[in-house]
């Protein structure tokens, strides 16, 4: 029998990305058996969208009352009925093969509970800012623990966001909810939880586009990222995490300058896309 395929997308005030990243799942060569879509007390006519919008694989809930970012994900997440399950940003968008190339290896590989691809990311206009990038360099089936290592001496969430990854379902909805307390590296957190029920594989095609932009949420909790991270990786070692005194303090720096470059990124996006729109 074939196994179900879940998409969900938490959205508060999607608008305008929302069409393209929904556009991108009716797209799939391998279409999923339902798309949940979990409105958050949107006030940019995200709801009303969502309520004139009319296709046979969509179900919208929405949330009684404004909830935080993670708990919108949660519900999302809990909502879900798939064998496997991809959690989508509303402003994202994944590659028309994403579904079948993805679902297709955790089928393929035993005790493989997270498939990871690559991703490029994209403006608020659609213009590429970084191509197909991801996964440090790793393919292939990783144990938790390596992946683990491997991001805490590299400073940064090396597996990526969402939109990249596709779950198995019942490893995904045992470690909810999503954790709240955690900033720019919630997504990590619970990559390593759902890790704990089997091994990742992180292929090397390019599977979603990230938008970012300086109004993303992603660009608002910057500031913080040095911290989360380290905070997280500071719980690893005492978990049991094994880490040299040169890999920690080589974490803590690896840490800062992706800070720095991600900053760097975010001032310099007006500049180029008044660049892009001169030469265009």
């Amino acid at each position: 029998m074939r196994s179900s395929i879940s998409v969900a997308i938490p959205v508060h005030n999607g608008l305008p990305f929302l069409q393209a990243a929904l556009q991108s799942v009716f797209n799939q060569t391998l279409l999923p058996d339902e798309i949940i879509v979990v409105e958050n007390k949107s006030t940019d006519g995200t709801f009303e969208y969502l309520r004139d919008l009319s296709h046979p694989l969509v179900r919208i809930v929405v949330q009684d009352e404004l909830v935080s970012a993670p708990e919108n994900w949660s519900r999302a997440a809990q909502e879900t009925r798939g064998d496997f399950v991809k959690l989508l940003c509303a402003d994202d968008i994944i590659q028309p093969q994403a579904l079948e190339l993805q679902s297709r290896k955790i089928l393929d590989h035993q005790n493989v509970v997270l498939v990871a691809g690559r991703r490029t990311i994209i403006d608020e206009r659609d213009n590429v800012i970084i191509q197909s990038r991801g996964l440090a360099g790793l393919r292939g089936v990783r144990s938790r623990e390596e992946i683990m290592k491997v991001a805490a001496v590299s400073g940064t969430n090396i597996v990526g966001e969402v939109g990249g990854i596709l779950f198995d379902g019942d490893a995904l909805r045992d470690c909810l909810p999503w954790p709240k307390d955690y900033g720019y590296v919630t997504d990590l957190v619970q990559y390593e939880r759902v890790l704990r029920n089997g091994n990742a594989y992180f292929m090397g095609d390019t599977v979603a586009r990230f938008r970012t932009s300086p109004q993303s949420w992603s660009s608002t909790i910057q500031n913080r990222q040095t911290d989360d991270f380290n905070r997280l990786i500071d719980e690893w070692v005492t978990e049991g995490l094994a880490l040299s005194r040169f890999e920690r303090t080589r974490s803590r720096l690896a840490s800062r300058a992706n800070q720095l470059s991600r900053q760097a990124l975010y001032a310099s996006m007006p500049i180029f896309q008044r660049v892009r729109s001169l030469t265009n």
